[in-house]
């Protein structure tokens, strides 16, 4: 799975996966301090997935000032890639 973030011209936050998630994302934890996202599920038998890579300040400085994050998930099996908002919960000062 390859994952990237992104913002579209009217200033949203995307998170864009090449490949679908385990689950429907329900939301995204930012942990300002450590500058990681969390990506929490909907099947709660699945754990939550923290992105193990750091963002960068300028990266940080985005996701600090949204209130929320659209999801791109690539498609799979021939189908369409699929686009949803879920919220964004900051973490940390």
């Amino acid at each position: 799975m390859n994952i990237a973030l992104a913002q579209n011209v009217k200033g949203d936050i995307l998170l864009i996966s090449d490949t679908p998630f385990e689950s429907k994302v329900i939301r995204v934890e930012y942990y300002r301090e450590q500058k990681l996202i969390n990506l929490v599920y909907d099947d709660p038998e699945i754990d939550s997935e923290l992105m193990h890579y750091e963002m960068s300040n300028i990266s940080d400085d985005k996701i600090r000032h949204a209130a929320r994050i659209i999801l791109i998930v690539g498609p799979n099996n021939d189908k369409e890639a699929i686009a949803y908002d879920v919220p964004l919960i900051q973490i940390g000062v």
